[in-house]
């Protein structure tokens, strides 16, 4: 299955909204490779957060890279750097049911693809994460 762009970061945008809302993430970036691989880049004070997608494999990514004393940790730096399944297998053990129900009611998108769920079940992950973080 494939997208384009301009509906990656549509859909990017609307899902990670929280990014912006809650922690005043900016994107950085846009980057397509025709339908061979999107991405999308927030940053803020803290953190970069990759959102990619390699069309090809089908391979959806996201990956958080803090910020320290103004400058970006190596993407290879296990204690800074982190894939979202990593960092949500770091977190969850800190989550009750309350608050991955309330962070479920927050996502209400109608899905119309695979990718689109792919995408959506990301956002909610990292919302999730992203309120845990400082328990690393």
């Amino acid at each position: 299955m494939s997208i384009d762009c301009d509906e990656f970061v549509n859909n990017v945008q609307l899902f990670f909204s929280f990014l912006k809302d809650e922690y005043g993430m900016i994107v950085i970036d846009k980057i397509s490779r025709k339908n061979i691989f999107h991405s999308v880049r927030y940053e803020n004070d803290h953190f970069l957060i990759s959102i990619s997608y390699e069309c090809i494999e089908n391979y959806f990514n996201v990956q958080l890279i803090r910020i320290i004393n103004g400058k970006l940790s190596s993407y290879d730096d296990v204690v800074n750097s982190y894939s979202l399944d990593r960092l949500y297998a770091l977190i969850t053990p800190y989550v009750d049911n309350k608050k991955l129900y309330e962070n479920t009611k927050l996502f209400d998108f109608h899905i119309n693809n695979e990718i689109q769920k792919k995408i959506l079940k990301s956002a909610k992950k990292l919302r999730i994460c992203l309120q845990y973080i400082d328990m690393l």
